[in-house]
C-alpha cells in the first residue's frame, strides 16, 4: 500500500482524524448539555464519571460464584467503572464537568492541528516548517494531557469519596498515562526531523 496519494496510508488517516474530530464534536456538545442539565437539576442528574476500584470485592465475589468450578481467580488490580452521584455537590460537579469539556476541546484542537498535517502531507508537501511546528503543537498537547487527565481522575476520586461512605469498596488512585506522555516526546522528534528536512530541501532547491 503506498504512502502518499489516493487510497494511501494518508488518505486513511485522514479519513480517521476526520472521523474522530466529528466524533469530539458530538462528545463536547453532549457534555455540555449534560452539564446544563446537571446545573438546571441542582445537581441532581446530568454528571457521570470513571473511577478505579480496587478489584478484590469483585473477585471475592466471582469466588463464591464459582465455588465448584476448577480454577481460581485473583485480584489483578482496578476495575474502571461509572459512577452518577445523587443529589451531587453542585460547586465541584460543575467544576469537574466543566473540566472535562476542556479535554474534549484540548483533544479536539489536537486533532484540528493534525488534520492540518495530514491534508498538506496528502498534497505531498511533507517537508515544511508550518508542518513541523504543527507537530510540535501536537506534542506539547500530548505532554500536558497527561498530568491534566491524572489530576482529573484524581478530583473525581474525592468526589466519589464525598458520595460513597462503605468501606467494603476501596478507590485507588488512578494511573498516570505515560502513553500519552512518551506519543508528545516522539512528535517533538519527529518535529525536529520535519524542520531539518525543510531545511534541507530549501537549500536543495536553491543548489538547483
Amino acid at each position: 500500500m503506498k504512502i502518499f496519494g489516493s487510497w494511501s496510508i494518508i488518505s486513511f488517516l485522514r479519513i480517521t482524524a476526520q472521523l474522530i474530530w466529528a466524533a469530539l464534536i458530538v462528545t463536547i456538545a453532549m457534555h455540555f448539555l449534560l452539564f446544563g442539565i446537571f446545573i438546571y437539576s441542582g445537581g441532581e442528574i446530568g454528571a457521570m464519571f470513571s473511577v478505579y476500584l480496587d478489584s478484590s470485592f469483585l473477585v471475592n465475589h466471582l469466588k463464591e460464584v464459582l465455588a465448584e468450578e476448577h480454577a481460581f481467580l485473583f485480584s489483578a488490580g482496578s476495575v474502571e467503572m461509572s459512577f452518577t452521584p445523587l443529589r451531587g455537590e453542585l460547586l465541584s460537579g460543575s467544576v469537574l464537568l466543566l473540566i472535562q469539556i476542556g479535554i474534549f476541546g484540548l483533544a479536539l484542537y489536537g486533532f484540528s492541528v493534525l488534520k492540518r498535517v495530514l491534508n498538506t502531507m496528502h498534497k505531498t508537501d511533507t517537508f515544511t516548517a508550518q508542518n513541523g511546528s504543527d507537530i510540535r503543537i501536537v506534542g506539547i498537547l500530548l505532554v500536558i494531557a497527561a498530568p491534566i487527565l491524572f489530576l482529573f481522575e484524581w478530583g473525581v476520586k474525592l468526589y466519589y469519596e464525598s458520595h460513597m461512605m462503605t468501606e467494603e469498596i476501596m478507590v485507588n488512585l488512578p494511573p498516570f498515562d505515560f502513553t500519552l506522555f512518551f506519543a508528545g516526546l516522539i512528535c517533538f522528534v519527529l518535529a525536529e526531523i520535519f524542520n531539518q528536512a525543510s531545511i534541507m530541501h530549501e537549500e536543495q532547491k536553491l543548489t538547483v
